[in-house]
C-alpha cells in the first residue's frame, strides 16, 4: 500500500493526537477504536478509516483520473 503526500500528513496529525492524548492506547479508547486497528493504521498495515481522520480534521477524498493509452 502506497501512502500520499497527504496520508501522511494526516498520519503525522494523529500521531500527534495520541501525544496529546497521553498514548496512542488513551486515543483509541477515548474514540471508540480498538487500540489495535489504531496501530495498525499509523504503522500502514491497516488503511486510515475515514472516521479516524476526521478526528483529526481530515476528510477521504478519491480521485479518478483518465489513463494514458499505451503506445502500440
Amino acid at each position: 500500500m502506497t501512502t500520499t503526500r497527504d496520508d501522511a500528513e494526516c498520519l503525522v496529525a494523529l500521531r500527534q493526537a495520541c501525544t496529546e492524548a497521553g498514548s496512542q492506547n488513551k486515543f483509541a479508547l477515548a474514540h471508540n477504536i480498538e487500540p489495535t486497528h489504531l496501530c495498525a493504521m499509523l504503522k500502514g498495515r491497516m488503511p486510515l478509516r475515514p472516521y479516524v481522520a476526521q478526528l483529526v480534521g481530515y476528510e477521504r477524498v478519491i480521485t479518478y483520473r483518465k489513463q494514458e493509452r499505451a503506445h502500440d
